[in-house]
């Protein structure tokens, strides 16, 4: 990323070209050009110190919103105030105009409307044979063939009035990056850093290295370097093995065994932004799991802001764009030597990145697949927004995953959040891995977690469920309670009868059961269920032919 600008307070890294800077101003985080004059022209283009390292090819990202009816403007390649690309909006139509020593020398003309009173996506891919102009995704015009070859020049933000006395328009967002090699082609099997450990995957895996496990870590990284984020806080290079230290560093940045929290990498978009001198955007994420058309036809919508990432077959990858003469997506594969989406079986997820100032906050809750869930908020319904999402790696012999549950909840209000968590057979082990995650809106992060609980030594025999009461803020501290519903004394008797007779009925049919044990336990389970007051009876029994019951799992645990 060359250049970046959002105009949160002023517009002083441009220089005034034309005109008079009484026609701009600063209006909710935007720049406002306003002419309330017939027959006018202003001009701003970055000062040169900020044009430094600019080199052709390049893109520039950025809205443009018109306020009214009257003809609009963007200008390219400017050298100077008498050389420069027009880009003109009247009405039902697009020129672009060569404009030379203050003449027109070419001209193309395209059937075109601006919508009004509305944020406009524009793209414009700018290099030596031509430029290419896209309209909130699709391409409108580009510089016809023997205009070439086409001048260095800069950017500019320009408006203009006619035989109208007034013309008002916004800018915003201002992205300007290399057109060549705008996404890092990254591989997990590098040599740099493919035997380097994934996480702490030698805990857990017997082939732990980056090379096995590091594809959506690859493909985070190329995202984040797309966006021009090419340095972490500590002035080391951002790079594959170098994101992978800092994700095992931070108490987010993966989820039970290696899978990469995408929130962590949001949030260190966020930190980075702030440290960075060229105003770098934060990244949210959306996570998307869908049918096919619908998924393809997102892709498409997000692919206008940032390359995008998607997943299939426990495999993630980068898409860049979609491309017009193939009628199919291209891709950056950090393992495989693909290059477009027809090349994959298919894809299950995305995760959708969009450049922002906003609102990163979010609520992540990972749970052993053991255990089951119910989310309430005040009004006692589950927010529609609240959604279970797939993560998963394969590798070969060995995935990661399989045995996690994980709810996202983007964009939360401020509210309270009732979670009941229940389970059968719940153990230390089991809700040991149960973490909660609040982001706020700066992306700031805070951990819940059972462990105080259960330094407790709760009595998991009557443990029946745990509601966690997570009383959530956006902008500050959330806090979080906890309620541990026991069953009755009634309720542990049944629930022990039943799960005895399961184990006496398999442990018979493999023979591991005598017919007088099996037949006497039978009799005895039938009667203290009707009787639950001769329970003692059945644990006297248990107790006299432990030894002959050591095929019962359920005794020998308890």
């Amino acid at each position: 990323m060359w250049f970046s600008e959002d105009f949160d307070q002023d517009y002083s890294r441009w220089q005034l070209l034309q005109g008079s800077y009484d026609y701009w101003s600063i209006v909710d985080g935007a720049i406002k050009s306003e002419i309330l004059q017939s027959k006018t022209m202003t001009t701003l283009v970055p000062y040169d110190q900020w044009w430094v390292g600019v080199s052709m090819p390049y893109r520039v990202d950025f809205l443009f919103q018109s306020l009214d009816t009257t003809d609009k403007n963007f200008v390219l390649g400017v050298r100077d105030v008498d050389n420069f690309y027009d880009v003109h909006f009247y009405a039902g139509g697009l020129i672009i105009e060569d404009i030379r020593n203050g003449i027109s020398v070419k001209q193309r003309v395209v059937s075109y409307f601006l919508p009004r009173q509305v944020w406009n996506k524009v793209r414009i891919e700018y290099d030596t044979t031509g430029f290419r102009i896209y309209m909130n995704g699709i391409m409108m015009s580009g510089s016809l063939p023997h205009w070439a070859p086409i001048p260095m020049g800069k950017f500019g933000l320009k408006a203009s009035s006619g035989t109208y006395k007034y013309s008002r328009s916004m800018f915003d967002e201002i992205r300007i990056s290399s057109l060549l090699g705008t996404i890092p082609k990254l591989k997990q099997n590098d040599e740099r850093w493919a035997s380097e450990i994934y996480d702490h995957a030698d805990s857990w895996s017997a082939q732990p290295n980056i090379s096995r496990w590091g594809c959506a870590l690859s493909a985070a990284t190329m995202i984040l370097r797309f966006h021009g984020f090419d340095l972490l806080e500590d002035g080391q290079e951002l790079q594959v093995n170098s994101l992978n230290q800092w994700l095992k560093q931070q108490v987010d940045g993966y989820l039970g065994n290696g899978l990469l929290n995408w929130l962590a990498i949001s949030r260190l978009s966020h930190i980075l932004s702030q440290n960075s001198n060229l105003n770098l955007p934060s990244l949210e994420i959306k996570y998307l799991q869908s049918d096919e058309a619908t998924m393809l036809s997102s892709l498409r919508e997000h692919l206008v802001d940032s390359p995008q990432i998607a997943a299939g077959d426990g495999h993630f990858f980068v898409v860049d764009a979609y491309d017009e003469v193939e009628w199919d997506f291209r891709i950056r594969d950090p393992l495989y030597e693909h290059q477009w989406l027809k090349q994959k079986a298919g894809f299950e997820s995305l995760r959708l990145f969009t450049p922002s100032h906003t609102d990163l906050s979010y609520i992540l809750l990972q749970l052993p697949r053991e255990l089951s869930l119910s989310v309430l908020d005040e009004l006692g319904q589950t927010p529609a927004a609240w959604q279970e999402v797939t993560e998963w790696i394969s590798g070969q012999e060995e995935s990661l995953g399989e045995n996690e549950r994980l709810f996202v909840y983007q964009k939360p209000p401020t509210q309270n959040l009732s979670m009941v968590l229940q389970g059968v057979n719940l153990s230390t082990e089991l809700l040991s891995k149960v973490q909660l995650f609040a982001y706020q809106a700066d992306g700031q992060v805070q951990l819940f977690t059972l462990a105080d609980w259960l330094q407790s030594q709760p009595d998991f025999k009557r443990l029946e469920q745990i509601i966690w009461r997570l009383d959530y803020q956006a902008t500050s501290t959330s806090q979080i309670e906890l309620e541990a519903v026991l069953k009755s004394t009634e309720e542990v008797k049944i629930e022990f009868l039943e799960q005895l007779l399961i184990e006496v009925n398999e442990a018979f049919a493999n023979h591991q059961l005598t017919f007088y044990l099996y037949y006497q336990l039978q009799q005895l389970i039938a009667a203290v269920r009707a009787h639950l007051d001769y329970f003692f009876v059945l644990e006297q029994f248990l107790d006299f032919y432990h030894d002959q019951l050591e095929a019962l799992i359920f005794i020998r645990k308890d």
